[in-house]
């Protein structure tokens, strides 16, 4: 994975996005572990680790109409997040923000 280099070590201290200077900024190069967490989902949680895994059914069948993800999918998302994660305080989750 490529990081950004710092400033101390050789980085671009002002750069502009989406420039030809921000795609030639040096990068850190660092390897990655890559795990597969099928066997271990129930070991993550969201408060410890910032994501958790919970089984989730959809009945959107075609992910290439977005029409019908916007109309299927994101409503069916929203509930599950709100069932699953919201404790507590009434919220709205929107995903299409």
């Amino acid at each position: 994975m490529g990081y950004h280099l710092e400033v101390a070590r050789g980085g671009a201290a002002v750069w502009c996005p989406g420039t030809v200077g921000d795609k030639r900024r040096p990068h850190d190069h660092q390897a990655v572990k890559i795990t597969n967490i099928r066997e271990n989902q129930s070991d993550f949680e969201l408060d410890t680790h910032g994501f958790e895994v919970r089984p989730f059914s959809t009945s959107a069948t075609d992910f290439d109409d977005n029409a019908a993800i916007a109309e299927h999918y994101y409503p069916e998302v929203c509930a599950h997040v709100q069932k699953v994660y919201v404790r507590g305080a009434a919220s709205q989750t929107d995903p299409a923000e």
